[in-house]
């Protein structure tokens, strides 16, 4: 592992209705790649719903939405390949048979999709099948966890598990969450002992206001490395180190003699609850 400089991508975004929309999103988006890059970036990341903006709360016209090898994301896999750079690709409304997802990639310097995220939180909007993705690259481990994963802890806690060095977080975020979402990833890097880069866009959402920026990076020992500007589009570049994750509160200590809180005290309390449901339900079949 060595230090490796990111950037994150606080762009400004358009409500998409059309698919020319979607393009001006898109194209925006990658020349902000660009300058990423031309500013000595080596993974540069995009944040959620970058090709469509507040999609969620307007119309959701289907023509702006597509598969995750659609046209959005061919060009993002392009312009990896001409920059040679990680591109860590926000998130789209991406669909796969009937079924629309929150979901985004990591591609290689090679243009190549390496893996895929898909959010868990917030039923209502799409379908909840979360993937959580980390993968090996030549500066260590980095994962992706989508927007209000990061309010579940054993979400963020299985990427420690897998090993992650750096957390991408894209996000759709107004003010107050945003303040929220600032405050887990302090914490969450503090407890699993990796750096989190959230990245936050400019736009209007019809239904929460404005969604300001405030892009920020956050080591594992609770420090905030960099915060972007408020409503102003800013490319937040940081050198990151993941060779200091050996020097936190974890240290060198093997995954093996960390124990998910899932795999102990969580399953034994569910073991208990399911007891409990169930033998309250034969009490009350037996006074009927």
């Amino acid at each position: 592992m060595r230090e490796v400089t990111v950037a994150a991508i606080q762009m400004r975004l358009i409500d998409a209705f059309t698919r020319s929309d979607v393009d001006e999103n898109v194209s925006h988006a990658l020349e902000m790649v660009e300058k990423a890059a031309e500013g000595g970036a080596e993974i540069v990341a995009l944040p959620e719903f970058f090709n469509v903006g507040s999609w969620l709360e307007n119309k959701r016209p289907e023509e702006v939405v597509e598969p995750l090898d659609g046209p959005t994301y061919r060009k993002v896999r392009e312009k990896a390949r001409e920059l040679g750079v990680w591109l860590v690709g926000g998130t789209i409304p991406a669909r796969k048979g009937d079924k629309v997802y929150n979901a985004g990639i990591i591609v290689s310097p090679r243009g190549e999709v390496v893996d895929f995220s898909r959010a868990w939180y917030y039923p209502g909007y799409y379908e909840l099948e979360g993937k959580y993705p980390v993968v090996e690259c030549e500066f260590g481990r980095i994962g992706a966890i989508i927007c209000g994963d990061i309010l579940l802890s054993e979400i963020p806690r299985t990427l420690k598990f897998r090993r992650a060095d750096i957390v991408f977080h894209p996000t759709l975020a107004n003010e107050l969450s945003l303040q929220l979402f600032h405050e887990f990833a302090w914490v969450r890097a503090i407890e699993n002992c990796y750096f989190i880069v959230q990245i936050n866009p400019i736009a209007y959402h019809p239904k929460v206001g404005k969604l300001p920026g405030r892009s920020a990076i956050f080591s594992p020992f609770g420090e905030k490395i960099g915060e972007a500007p408020l409503e102003k589009e800013h490319i937040l570049i940081a050198k990151l180190d993941p060779n200091i994750r050996s020097k936190t509160w974890f240290g060198g200590k093997s995954l093996d003699e960390a124990k998910s809180f899932f795999d102990g005290p969580l399953k034994d309390a569910i073991k208990r609850i399911n007891y409990i449901e169930t033998l309250s339900t034969a009490l009350r079949r037996d006074s009927e």
